[in-house]
C-alpha cells in the first residue's frame, strides 16, 4: 500500500509523511511506501523513517523534456542519491553502543579535564575552577569530570594541568 499525494510536483507541505503511520495500521502485515512526487531526494529518508519500505519515485533522463512528470522527476544520478540516503537512513538510526574513547579523533581531539585556575590542596572541584579543553595530553576525558565534581583535591594544580583521578582525595 503506498501513499501518494496526486500533485505534479508535490510540494514539501503537502506531502503528508505521517499519514504512512495510518497506512501501516490499516494495512498490518503488508509492506507499505510511498509514491513519490516531491521535487527532490529529502522524501525518501522521512518516509522511511515514518515506516515506509516500498518507494516508487519519477526518473528522467532529461528534466527540461516536455510532460507533466519530467520537471519534478530525478536524474539518473539524483535517483542514486535518492537510493543511496534510504539505504543510509536506518544506519543512522541505529543506537550502536556509545564511544569508548578510542578512535583516533578522541586521541588527537578529545576534551580532557583541564584546571580553568590554580586549585589549592583541600579545595572542591566544581565549574568554577575546571573546564574541558583540547590539548592533546592525557588526562581525564571530559565525560568523566563526575568523577571528581564536589570531590576535594589531594594536591595543588598549576591551573592549565590536567586533572586526573589520583589528584582527587579518596571519599
Amino acid at each position: 500500500m503506498l501513499h501518494c499525494v496526486s500533485l505534479y510536483p508535490c510540494p514539501a507541505d503537502k506531502l503528508r509523511l505521517n499519514q504512512l503511520e495510518d497506512l501501516i495500521d490499516i494495512a498490518q502485515d503488508h509492506a507499505v511506501g510511498l509514491s513519490d512526487h516531491f521535487n527532490g531526494i529529502l522524501s525518501g529518508p522521512l518516509a522511511f523513517m515514518k515506516g515506509a519500505r516500498v518507494f516508487e519515485k519519477h526518473v528522467s533522463l532529461d528534466r527540461s523534456q516536455k510532460g507533466t512528470d519530467h520537471s519534478f522527476s530525478l536524474e539518473p544520478n539524483g535517483f542514486f542519491k535518492f537510493c543511496r540516503d534510504i539505504k543510509r537512513t536506518p544506519l543512522m538510526l541505529d543506537r550502536g553502543t556509545p564511544s569508548d574513547g578510542s578512535e583516533p579523533v578522541f586521541k588527537k581531539l578529545g576534551k580532557k579535564v583541564v584546571a580553568k585556575v590554580e586549585i589549592k590542596a583541600g579545595d572542591r572541584f566544581n565549574e568554577s575552577n575546571i573546564v574541558g579543553r583540547i590539548n592533546g595530553k592525557e588526562g581525564m576525558e571530559i565525560r568523566d569530570v563526575g568523577q571528581v565534581l564536589g570531590r576535594v583535591a589531594k594536591s595543588d594544580i598549576c591551573a592549565g594541568d590536567n586533572v586526573h583521578l589520583s589528584d582527587v582525595l579518596e571519599a
